[in-house]
């Protein structure tokens, strides 16, 4: 059995899911092809924030930087269940916190989000910008980054 097989069917209960993912795995591992490879992963998002193992703990904030890439963001809301998320993104990376928040699943948790722009290179206006704009704000509550 292959390393990922005996996890899918422990965490995937529905057949056809199952089926359709351990495919696509197949399809995944045997490939070279890195578009081929990316479709692939795009083909398995759905069954992934499906699947996605949800964190027990309580989160009442959930901060994040975002780069280009909104899969990993979407999946820590999931996962995280917030009933806050901070968002921090620089303007080119503003496009990806707009699709974070209007994915239906993260939508649909009630997530009341914070966008807060940051500068692409300067780690210390970055972190003037934390200082002042987030953590001055945050006082308890489970907060996780």
């Amino acid at each position: 059995m292959k390393n990922y097989e005996g996890e899918i069917k422990r965490r995937v209960s529905d057949d056809a899911d199952r089926q359709v993912i351990l495919t696509a795995m197949e399809k995944y591992y045997a490939s070279s092809d890195r578009s081929e490879m990316k479709d692939i992963g795009d083909e398995l998002f759905p069954y992934e924030k499906k699947y996605i193992q949800r964190y027990e703990g309580n989160c009442d904030t959930l901060i994040c930087t975002v780069g280009m890439q909104k899969n990993p963001i979407i999946l820590s809301f999931i996962a995280m269940q917030p009933k806050r998320g901070i968002l921090l993104h620089t303007k080119g990376s503003e496009k990806t916190v707009n699709e974070v928040i209007d994915d239906n699943l993260v939508a649909s948790q009630g997530i009341r989000f914070e966008k807060i722009e940051i500068d692409e290179v300067d780690a210390a206006e970055n972190y003037r910008i934390l200082k002042e704009n987030v953590l001055n704000r945050l006082r308890g509550g489970e907060i996780r980054i």
